[in-house]
């Protein structure tokens, strides 16, 4: 059953994410209005809160935000592994850049 209030756009963007002392880099497989899913192998705990930094295509500067750990898939299954993000923090300007990239796959 599907939870989420806004479509995912697939796609993958390279992505940094950072949880008290760790700084990993990794991609994100979709992305929506309210949160992203980061393939990972290894994924934080449900919970988490962490700073993401992503950069979306046709866009200079990249998007910060603060965001929580709401799900994770271990590689035991059969889907890839990683985390659901939850978004929770984002500069104005910043959800703008976001609202304008999804509305262009919604129209197309």
């Amino acid at each position: 059953m599907e939870r989420r209030r806004s479509p995912r756009v697939l796609i993958s963007l390279e992505i940094t994410y950072e949880s008290g002392v760790d700084f990993i880099c990794s991609f994100l497989s979709d992305i929506g209005e309210g949160g992203v899913f980061i393939s990972t192998p290894n994924p934080l705990e449900v919970n988490t809160q962490l700073r993401i930094c992503f950069h979306i295509p046709g866009m200079s500067d990249s998007l910060l935000v603060l965001g929580t750990v709401v799900w994770v898939r271990t590689l035991d299954e059969s889907y890839k592994p990683g985390m659901g993000i939850r978004f929770d923090e984002m500069e104005p300007a910043d959800r703008k850049r976001l609202d304008h990239f999804l509305a262009g796959y919604k129209e197309g």
